[in-house]
C-alpha cells in the first residue's frame, strides 16, 4: 500500500515535471505530409513566402532552362533561382541559423506555367515567356532579358497547320 507521503511526493513530481516526454514530444511531419502541404494551392506575396520559408518555382524542363542529369539540377533557371535563394537568405536572415528560405523547383509543361501559377501551384513561373497584353492582365512580369524578339512558329508532319 502506498503511503500518503509517497503519493503526495509523486503528485508533486508530476506537477513539476509535467507529463512523460513521449506525450510532450510533437511528432515531425512525414515526407508524405510535407509533400501534401507543398502541393496545396497557395497564393500570396513575398512576405508570405518568407514566413513560410519556401518559394515554389515552376520551371520548364529544357536543354537550356532547367534539367536534371543523374540527380543533379542544372540550367539557367536553376542557376538564377539558386542565386535568388541566396539573396533572400542574405536579406531576410532568420532568428535561428538553421531556418533558411528554400526555393523548390517544380517541373511544369510550358503551356501549364501561367495556369499553374494562377491556381496557386507555384509562387514564381521561371521561364522566358512572351509578354502579351493578355498575360499582363493575369500576372506581373520581371524586366525582360531580351527586347525586339521575333518569334517563328514551326510545325512538324504530325501537327496541324497554324491558323492566322
Amino acid at each position: 500500500m502506498i503511503s500518503k507521503a509517497t503519493l503526495a511526493l509523486t503528485v508533486m513530481a508530476c506537477a513539476v515535471l509535467g507529463p512523460p516526454a513521449a506525450s510532450q514530444k510533437q511528432q515531425a511531419p512525414s515526407e508524405e505530409e510535407l509533400i501534401a502541404r507543398a502541393a496545396q494551392p497557395w497564393t500570396g506575396d513575398l512576405d508570405g513566402m518568407i514566413e513560410r520559408r519556401t518559394v515554389r518555382a515552376l520551371v520548364v524542363p529544357s536543354r537550356m532552362e532547367y534539367w536534371i542529369d543523374r540527380g543533379r539540377q542544372s540550367g539557367a533557371e536553376y542557376e538564377l533561382l539558386t542565386k535568388f535563394e541566396d539573396e533572400l537568405n542574405r536579406r531576410y536572415k532568420p532568428k535561428a541559423k538553421h531556418l533558411r528560405i528554400h526555393v523548390h523547383f517544380i517541373p511544369t509543361a510550358r503551356d501549364r506555367l501561367l495556369p499553374a501559377l494562377l491556381e496557386g501551384r507555384g509562387d514564381i513561373a521561371a521561364a522566358i515567356p512572351t509578354v502579351t497584353p493578355e498575360r499582363l492582365l493575369e500576372a506581373d512580369f520581371g524586366a525582360p532579358f531580351f527586347s525586339n524578339v521575333a518569334e517563328i512558329v514551326m510545325t512538324g508532319l504530325f501537327y496541324p497547320g497554324i491558323d492566322r
